[in-house]
């Protein structure tokens, strides 16, 4: 008995090349950039004063990220640097909470430990649209 057989690799490369398609378009890294900023409203300044993280508030605005696409991958980095001491991104002080030494400060007094936001706007990026969006593109009848 002849056996048959269908070769799925079109199909397989035609929904990987729409999937990066769609990681890689414009909308999907400002999306990632918004998302990460709502995260950041969330988790970091929203445990502050109305005026106290005002300069960087516009995450996604002023120019201190960067999204990057390669191969069916995405990332955001923020070059945000703080205003003490020269070369600490001010990224990095907030997820990790080193660099919290000016004790004097209220932001040292109220909250003197880490506060992540950047994997969480990931998260909520590929759950609330990349996910979706594969599935209605992809797999929706």
């Amino acid at each position: 008995m002849a056996k048959s057989a269908f070769d799925f690799s079109d199909v397989f490369n035609s929904i990987e090349n729409g999937i990066n398609k769609l990681m890689s378009s414009s909308e999907s890294t400002e999306l990632l950039a918004k998302y990460v900023e709502v995260s950041a409203a969330k988790n970091v300044y929203a445990w502050y004063g109305p005026t106290q993280y005002e300069r960087r508030y516009s995450f996604y605005d002023d120019d201190t990220y960067e999204v990057t696409t390669g191969r069916l991958t995405m990332s955001i980095t923020s070059w945000a640097r703080g205003e003490g001491k020269a070369g600490i991104y001010l990224t990095d002080v907030i997820e990790s909470g080193i660099g919290y030494e000016w004790t004097k400060s209220d932001i040292y007094a109220m909250q003197p430990y880490p506060r992540p936001f950047m994997e969480a706007g990931v998260n909520d990026f590929v759950d609330g649209f990349l996910l979706p969006a594969i599935h209605t593109k992809f797999f929706d009848d």
